[in-house]
């Protein structure tokens, strides 16, 4: 299903969702474990739990943030 590197990657997040529960005292496997953000954001956005849904969500901004550069770049050379 995920090829090279994502599977270390979620790997990781699942260690790091595992920790944080540990850390709290949640003897859970860390499913439930949420990331707050910082003051501005937390008005905004959810918190999120570590996993393959947000490693997806995280994945496809990225992709999007390149398309859309490189679009913009192009377009910004043409008018020069």
């Amino acid at each position: 299903m995920n090829a090279g590197g994502e599977e270390k990657i979620l790997e990781s997040f699942q260690k790091k969702a595992l920790a944080s529960s540990i850390s709290t005292g949640n003897k859970s496997e860390g499913t439930d474990t949420a990331v707050h953000h910082p003051f501005p954001l937390k008005l905004l956005v959810e918190p999120w739990t570590y996993g393959e849904d947000i490693y997806r969500t995280i994945k496809f901004g990225i992709v999007q943030y390149v398309r859309f550069m490189t679009f913009f770049n192009i377009f910004y050379m043409l008018l020069k």
